[in-house]
């Protein structure tokens, strides 16, 4: 057996191994990105070596990406402190011998060869402990060749583990819970910020604008679908009834159909494609992410998610304007080794903002990143945990983080990043007027005048006068603002950078200007 290093566990992590052994050895986690689900299940295959020292688990990782496969390789030797040789990766350009004890397969390898694996080490008298990462992508009709093994394996050698932050899926009752357990434990978002297992963070709902022809298109797209959705439900009055997390799937369902339903189905699913792709190409996003990004203090380390590539690369172009030599760009669309650079450029602090797509939702470890900007998000709450479980890894300065969700109103987006927050988590509203290229804030523009006009009445020189305007600027992005003013001066007493203290002591002032103090 190997010897770990002396990593403590949180206590929901305790109680959820407590929860996983008593149900036999199996289960779905479903817990926050960023809370510790890579040692959780490290700490689980840890407890089962310890159990049969003489006869050492087998331990198979599966998780849907090459970059993952790297980091749980890293985890797995960092962690239980297991040599190089006894750990492998698994995929299309490296197949490492599949007898080591600790394995780690990329799903798409995975779901062609580890049923075969599974079965060769059980047959050589291992148990067999699967790991699945992101467990909710093993239920399609492909992925699920994974589990071929159990209708010839024996159940007493074989535990499993399923971790996802959304295991909510079609076919998990049918598929995920035979093949890995039912969900044995839930610790939220909330549950990890309240905990302070994740990062202190703030939330900017900043709210967009359509162009005026962007939102002719609009309305135009959403009269076509209210025609076809009338027709949809006269036809089918039970449809009226599905539920909007039912919706897609069931006229995704319908659209297999030869028959006049089938007919206005597809003509509906296309309309709503074409109306989701307006809504994420809308063109004020670009520049209104540009403008958070040229407000944000100079060294902040920043990431970018959009949703789609043409809008990633746009944004990227504008990034580089404003910041020549400090953004990289990562997508599908990019070579293998476009993409290593980018993550390495972003990961050694050579970079310090990363935009990237979908290719970068699930799995990225980045504690030292400072601020996320969601330039768009698909309507299910998925890619929102996911994306903001990415940003709140504990970072070793333990400083607060900054989440940006950029939105339209009165579309099909949803206004708000998350339905679940902690009650403790201050959440801010901010507008972007596109014809001023401003980010405005309630309640602001009208204090930060008058801390202005006392600094002059002051005898402040011109020079102080525009680094006052310049921190204000900062403070339309930051919270420090919304602090009372004994925190505020105990942050400044604590504070030794002169740039910080600058912003800071402007900050103060703006506090007091709100209370009529300035």
């Amino acid at each position: 057996m190997y010897n770990p290093p002396d990593r403590p566990l949180y206590p929901w992590q305790n109680e959820c191994l407590k929860q996983w052994f008593e149900n036999g050895r199996r289960g779905i986690v479903d817990a926050a990105t960023g809370s510790g689900k890579t040692a959780l299940a490290l700490a689980a295959a840890h407890c089962l070596a310890a159990e049969s020292p003489a006869a050492p688990v087998r331990v198979k990782i599966v998780t849907p990406k090459i970059f993952l496969a790297r980091q749980w390789r890293r985890e797995v030797e960092n962690m239980l402190g297991v040599p190089h040789t006894d750990t492998g990766i698994y995929y299309g350009a490296q197949k490492d011998a599949p007898a080591r004890p600790y394995m780690v397969y990329v799903l798409n390898s995975a779901r062609r060869s580890i049923a075969r694996h599974i079965l060769a080490d059980m047959s050589a008298g291992h148990a067999v402990f699967l790991i699945c990462d992101e467990c909710h992508h093993f239920a399609s009709e492909e992925n699920r060749h994974v589990f071929d093994f159990l209708p010839f394996s024996n159940n007493n050698n074989y535990y499993a583990m399923g971790l996802s932050a959304t295991p909510d899926c079609e076919h998990m009752q049918d598929v995920l819970v035979p093949a890995l357990g039912k969900s044995v434990f839930r610790y939220s978002i909330a549950d990890a910020a309240n905990d302070r297992v994740v990062s202190q963070y703030a939330v900017f709902n900043m709210a967009v604008s359509f162009a005026p022809d962007e939102q002719i298109e609009y309305d135009e797209l959403t009269h076509q679908i209210a025609i076809r959705l009338t027709l949809l439900f006269r036809k089918l009055p039970a449809s009226e009834r599905t539920d909007d997390n039912g919706f897609m799937l069931m006229i995704s369902r319908l659209s297999k159909r030869g028959d006049d339903i089938g007919d206005l189905a597809r003509s509906l699913h296309l309309f709503y494609i074409r109306r989701k792709a307006l809504v994420h190409h809308a063109g004020s996003r670009i520049s209104a992410a540009a403008e958070i990004l040229r407000l944000l203090p100079p060294d902040e380390r920043v990431i970018v998610f959009s949703e789609r590539i043409a809008t990633a690369n746009a944004l990227y172009a504008a990034a580089c304007k404003l910041f020549p030599a400090k953004a990289v760009l990562y997508h599908s669309k990019l070579d293998p080794m476009a993409k290593k650079r980018a993550l390495d450029g972003y990961a050694s602090g050579e970079r310090s903002i990363l935009i990237c797509c979908r290719a970068l939702d699930e799995g990225l470890n980045v504690p030292d990143t400072d601020t996320g900007i969601i330039l768009s998000c698909s309507s299910g709450p998925r890619q929102r945990i996911q994306r903001i479980g990415r940003l709140l890894r504990k970072n070793r300065q333990g400083t607060p983080k900054k989440v940006f969700y950029l939105h339209i109103p009165d579309t099909s987006e949803n206004p708000n990043v998350l339905h679940e927050m902690p009650e403790d988590v201050p959440v801010f509203g901010l507008r972007y007027d596109r014809d001023t290229g401003r980010i405005c804030r309630k309640g602001y523009d009208g204090p930060a005048a008058r801390v202005l006009a006392f600094l002059e009445e002051k005898g402040a020189s011109k020079s102080q006068l525009a680094s006052a305007e310049k921190h204000l600027a900062h403070g339309l992005v930051g919270a420090e603002c919304t602090l009372s003013e004994a925190v505020c001066e105990g942050l400044l007493s604590q504070t030794k950078n002169r740039g910080e203290r600058n912003y800071l002591s402007t900050m103060l002032l703006l506090i007091r200007a709100k209370k009529g103090i300035v």
